[in-house]
């Protein structure tokens, strides 16, 4: 049995498939070779993701397991689908459109070796633009950056939610995870969780905190770095219907989960903490007179008990659509330090 699965589950994207595969194998040298497998999920693509795959399968020192829907399962079933299809002790999913940071294999394999007690491994990200050309401020998932390990069977699972700071804290985003192979197929999404774009959050939540509690180990590293400006979640959806979907999602895995309402709140208050402020900024530009038809009452109803709302999303409300601009304008490049021009005010949509 292999040591790791890199787990790619991909649809259309065959150029930034190449360039994940690329930092992959970058990384795949003599002394480690053997202890890994690439196990790629094809989701009915029709570019050229086959033709990728191959020219990499013809020299790569690991094996590449390809699998190819024959239809489009959708993005939930075909992360489901490629853990399947793997066989590593550990599983590592990796987006199609992210990058392995530099050492971020040994650094893994490492930690995998070491610590086989681990069930989760929680890792750091890297953020991009596009092209992956600069470099966005970096924010660690948890507050106080430091290698810890959360054994759940031993320590309150409020304990760990009063550390995270970042959504991926709560396992939103794919590429920081590596996981126990063997428990995450002991977990069994209920079918209305797969659709919702996170079934990812599903299976991590379930695999350390339902039943049977698991042990998660946080590293301070920085092993993917991903690219913004990329969001699947927004080619079919209206921005309504993405935070919707962003705020529905959580709440329901929560309780369906975590079931005691302080840890359910204290999930809704993390998410209206990470991303309240961007919801409202992209709806009040976008939506028109839909912010105050659709967008803003949910936001109320949902969230009219948390302070934070009243701080944060609140005022918001009232500014006028050209001065939210220029705030979403500044944050972009003072806080996050994306390289933006101020002519980005005027065409910013």
């Amino acid at each position: 049995m292999k040591a790791l699965s890199i787990c790619i589950p991909t649809y259309n994207r065959a150029s930034f498939l190449k360039e994940a595969l690329e930092s992959v194998f970058s990384q795949i040298e003599e002394i480690n070779q053997d202890e890994i497998e690439i196990v790629i999920s094809d989701n009915a693509s029709h570019d050229d993701t086959f033709e990728i795959v191959k020219s990499f399968q013809k020299v790569a020192r690991a094996p590449i397991i390809y699998h190819r829907n024959e239809e489009n399962l959708g993005f939930d079933r075909n992360i489901l689908k490629v853990v399947e299809k793997a066989s590593g002790r550990y599983g590592w999913l990796l987006g199609d459109d992210d990058r392995l940071a530099p050492g971020a294999i040994k650094t893994v394999l490492k930690e995998i070796s070491r610590h086989p007690e681990i069930d989760l491994f929680l890792g750091n990200r890297m953020d991009f633009n596009l092209t992956f050309s600069h470099r966005f401020r970096f924010v660690a998932v948890l507050k106080n950056d430091a290698e810890e390990i959360f054994d759940f069977r031993k320590i309150t699972i409020l304990s760990y939610l009063k550390k995270v700071r970042k959504l991926t804290g709560i396992f939103s985003y794919i590429s920081n995870l590596v996981f126990k192979r063997e428990k995450w197929l002991q977990v069994v999404p209920p079918e209305k969780f797969i659709g919702t774009g996170y079934v990812n959050v599903y299976m991590f939540m379930a695999l350390l905190w339902e039943k049977d509690r698991g042990i998660l180990k946080y590293l301070p590293d920085k092993i993917v770095q991903t690219r913004w400006g990329n969001d699947r979640g927004l080619e079919s959806k209206s921005h309504f219907e993405r935070v919707k979907m962003d705020v529905e999602s959580f709440h329901t895995i929560a309780e369906y989960i975590l079931k005691e309402p302080k840890l359910v709140r204290k999930v809704d208050n993390l998410v209206l903490k990470n991303d309240g402020f961007s919801w409202t900024v992209r709806a009040r530009i976008a939506c028109g007179i839909d912010f105050y038809r659709k967008v803003f009452p949910y936001l109320l109803k949902r969230y009219w008990s948390f302070p934070l709302f009243w701080g944060k999303v609140f005022p918001l409300v009232f500014l006028p659509v050209s001065l939210v601009k220029i705030m979403r304008w500044t944050y972009r490049k003072f806080i996050k330090q994306e390289p933006l021009s101020f002519a980005e005010i005027i065409k910013y949509e």
